[in-house]
Formats: C-alpha cells, structure tokens, sequence
C-alpha cells in the first residue's frame, strides 16, 4: 500500500525554495518590476518573473502584502505558464507536473458538483 506523506505545514508556513538562484534585490528589483509591467515579450516576462520569485514569497507570506500581489504582478492575469513556473520553483517539476495534471480533473467535477446544486436551488 502506497502511504502519503505527513505533511504538517500549512500553505501560510514559508519553505525554502527549491529553484532561486539568480534572485533580484533592491534596486534591480525594482527595475525588474518595472520591464514586467511593460515588456511584449512573454520570454522576458517569464525570465523576469522566475528572477523576482523571493520577493514575490515575501509578499504572499506577508498579511498586509499579499492582498496587492497581483497589483504589482499583473503578469499573472494574462502570461500563460507564470503559476505554473512558481509552483515549480516552490514544489519542484515532479510535484507540480503532477498537480497540473490533477487539477483539471479535481476542477471539473467541482464545478460540476456546483453547476447542478445551483440548478437544484433555481428550482426550489
């Protein structure tokens, strides 16, 4: 029988990153931001992105931060690939190659399950 892991620490707990070399600090942070927020080019969004990945932990993990994630990663509404290439520099590609393939599956019988109790209630 194939046991699961004990995991004991919730999403709110920090982790070391497994993928975070060549992290931007400071000012080339900041610049960073900026070619982010302004860039055409997915390829450089996506570089820029997995170079501002601590900054972006710190932020998720930080209460009164976390709630402006997407104010100053906007890139995540319309870059395809950004979620995925976080989960895998948090998790790394074995884990998160395997949520991405269980998600779909998870989310459709979800939404499903959703779909048919709101039409059980529109016809109450």
């Amino acid at each position: 029988m194939c046991q699961r892991p004990n995991f004991q620490d919730s999403p709110t707990t920090p982790r070391e990153s497994l993928l975070v070399g060549g992290q931007l600090f400071g000012g080339e942070c900041r610049e960073a931001l900026s070619v982010i927020g302004h860039s055409t080019d997915n390829s450089v969004v996506k570089e820029k992105m997995r170079a501002t990945f601590e900054y972006r932990q710190k932020l998720v993990h930080d209460p009164n931060a976390s709630s402006s994630l997407l104010d100053v990663f906007p890139r995540f509404l319309d870059t395809p690939g950004l979620i995925d290439q976080d989960f895998s520099m948090m998790l790394g590609d074995d884990v998160s190659e395997r949520f991405l393939t269980k998600w779909p599956s998870y989310f459709k019988e979800k939404s499903h399950r959703r779909k048919q109790k709101s039409s059980i209630n529109s016809l109450c």
